[in-house]
């Protein structure tokens, strides 16, 4: 009887060969065929209504946990599952969570070279948070901002401010933050310079925008006393400054 054990576990591996053989695998992965997995697909794009694909970026699935701290808490990640892009952009991951302690919630994180930084890339927080209970199925479109776009204002005819005169300006483009698509403000430069220029009162100033993608711009103005508001859009090329003039 002191061989039963090696018998054991011979007919153990034999019939898992025979699971694998009939594809149906002897792996926690397979647990995927009964409808438990997690499924997260979607595209990566940049540029206008992130028309062009993104293709190698790189996407991760984390589970977080909240760790309490006597001031604030923190939240501690572990990586789960990572893919890159495809040629189209689409990525999908896909987990089973009952081989893992279920994370207080899970957080897909992106980024890609070229986009991931304050120099060339994304600002906006480069992760957003979802709440995935087992058999879901979930889409997941990203959008990558390139800040690699010059935008010059220019309000012509402003004859300075006074008590009937005035102007404010903002510039946004549409970025990622969070859980959310949301304006993300320019900072408007005084022009050849890295000085603020500050909303009131311009007359010209420049700042950096997101390419291949429209900024936004809104002017409140009195003008003889008169109050109004303009909102407008501007299309801003990748490496390219462009001028938006507008006349007070």
């Amino acid at each position: 009887m002191k061989d039963f054990p090696l018998l054991f576990n011979a007919l153990r591996l034999l019939g898992c060969a025979v699971l694998l053989l009939a594809g149906n695998g002897c792996t926690k992965d397979d647990a995927c065929l009964a409808g438990d997995c997690i499924t997260v697909t979607g595209r990566v794009g940049t540029g206008h209504r992130s028309a062009t694909a993104v293709p190698g970026a790189h996407v991760q699935l984390m589970a977080a946990t909240v760790v309490p701290g006597i001031f604030s808490s923190s939240v501690k990640e572990s990586l789960v599952e990572s893919t890159s892009a495809d040629q189209e952009g689409n990525y999908t991951l896909q987990f089973d969570p009952r081989f893992r302690p279920a994370p207080d919630f899970y957080r897909l994180r992106f980024d890609n070279k070229g986009y991931g930084s304050t120099q060339g890339g994304i600002i906006e927080q480069q992760y957003r948070d979802l709440n995935l209970a087992p058999g879901t199925r979930r889409t997941e479109p990203i959008h990558l901002v390139r800040l690699a776009a010059e935008l010059r204002v220019l309000i012509t005819g402003f004859p300075g401010a006074s008590a009937t005169n005035s102007t404010y300006t903002s510039v946004s483009y549409v970025g990622h933050r969070g859980n959310y698509y949301t304006g993300v403000g320019v900072r408007l430069n005084l022009p050849g310079t890295q000085t603020e220029a500050g909303p009131s009162n311009l007359t010209e100033a420049t700042g950096t925008t997101a390419a291949n993608q429209y900024a936004h711009v809104v002017i409140y103005k009195t003008k003889a006393g008169i109050r109004t508001q303009v909102r407008d859009s501007i299309y801003c090329p990748l490496g390219v400054e462009t001028t938006y003039v507008h006349a007070f």
